[in-house]
């Protein structure tokens, strides 16, 4: 006895030699195709594929001191995960991309600063400020933390690299506030091109 498409149950886990049902709306029929055809048809979908091998996310877990009116790479010398090894927290505290594709990145700088000091963040690709984060501004008086936030899809080529910089416009040294939620940098990939 056959089965109307309504009563199949989905399995969370096929075998390759299941079957799946096709419906063919220009024949008006029917047609089947094992799950092991249907991974040879579309290039082998595998767990491989469907998931992304390329994500990370770094944090500075110590107190960076800033030059007065300066302009700083951040020092990211921890990581939450790095599933790819492609983060270097240890000597150039950069990701750089192990392959072509387009990958998304979101940075924050906080920096403990003295009323109506201005911190600003900025994605650096191979060296070069590519995306410019929002202006933060301490206007609440005395000295207070205040954040910056960066965000940027961006096409990577294999072996490009992104970093995180900041600025402060403080007339004397400034320090960042380390911790995971405070100066960090997370990204992945989001498709290969």
């Amino acid at each position: 006895m056959s089965k109307k498409f309504t009563d199949l149950v989905a399995l969370t886990t096929p075998a390759t030699d299941d079957i799946l049902p096709i419906d063919d709306l220009s024949a008006s029929t029917t047609k089947k195709i094992t799950v092991a055809d249907l991974l040879r048809t579309t290039g082998g979908l595998t767990a491989q594929y469907m998931s992304n091998p390329y994500k990370f996310s770094a944090y500075q877990s110590a107190t960076q001191n800033i030059a007065a009116s300066g302009t700083a790479k951040i020092l990211l010398q921890a990581e939450n995960y790095d599933t790819g090894s492609n983060f270097d927290s240890i000597t150039n505290y950069r990701f750089v991309a192990p392959i072509t594709g387009f990958y998304q990145f979101t940075g924050s700088t906080q920096m403990f600063v003295a009323n109506t000091v201005v911190v600003q963040c900025f994605l650096y690709k191979n060296g070069v400020a590519l995306r410019e984060g929002n202006t933060g501004i301490n206007a609440s008086g005395g000295n207070n933390n205040t954040s910056s936030v960066v965000t940027g899809s961006l096409q990577l080529t294999a072996g490009d690299y992104i970093e995180l910089f900041t600025f402060h416009s403080q007339a004397s040294v400034a320090g960042t506030v380390a911790g995971s939620s405070k100066t960090y940098l997370d990204g992945f990939l989001v498709s290969a091109s």
